[in-house]
């Protein structure tokens, strides 16, 4: 059990984070061929999860609290609350979770997936209670950074596609006109 869990807490490291995220957003795009400017507004999102654990990083140090004694099953440094592992598995849950929402059309499909990115951070925080190297709390903690922190990427991606969207309507003539150069400047 010591090696599964081992093996679950590497997941929920920078690298798999991020790994997780781009395979979910290729395999998005992939069926709808989106164009470069929506699959660079999506790339954003990879930085959820990589700030997430930055940020709990840098609460680690305002709060100093340690981490539980005893013999921990893996090794791990610094300070203990909030959990920097479980704050990159909630941001890859609740971004994995969005992209569905955004492109999957099948509900059976998105509650699957959603299912498996909640039971992804889920275990990713377990098994940092289980190796002995944070307490329930520090995991909480990281789950509530890591889902605020998705959410804010969220909605600045949802702001870019807004943007664009104005942007590109902006750019049409108006009714009866053949051109920009036709158009009122009030429209312009």
């Amino acid at each position: 059990m010591t090696a599964l869990m081992r093996a679950v807490t590497h997941a929920g490291g920078s690298l798999p984070s991020i790994a997780i995220v781009a395979v979910v957003l290729l395999a998005a795009h992939r069926p709808i061929r989106a164009g470069r400017a929506a699959m660079a507004r999506d790339a954003l999102l990879l930085l959820a999860p990589l700030v997430a654990g930055v940020t709990a990083d840098a609460l680690k140090e305002v709060v100093r609290r340690p981490r539980p004694p005893g013999r921990a099953l893996i090794e791990a440094s610094g300070w203990g609350f909030p959990s920097s592992h479980a704050a990159r598995s909630a941001a890859t849950a609740v971004v994995v979770i969005g992209v569905l929402t955004a492109y999957q059309h099948s509900l059976v499909r998105r509650r699957a997936v959603a299912a498996l990115a909640v039971l992804f951070a889920g275990l990713v925080g377990w098994s940092r209670v289980y190796l002995h190297v944070h307490y329930l709390s520090d995991i909480v903690a990281g789950w509530l950074v890591g889902i605020a922190v998705a959410g804010v990427v969220l909605s600045a991606r949802r702001w870019a596609i807004r943007r664009a969207h104005r942007d590109a309507m902006s750019d049409q003539p108006g009714p009866g006109m053949t051109d920009q150069s036709e158009a009122p400047d009030a429209i312009r």
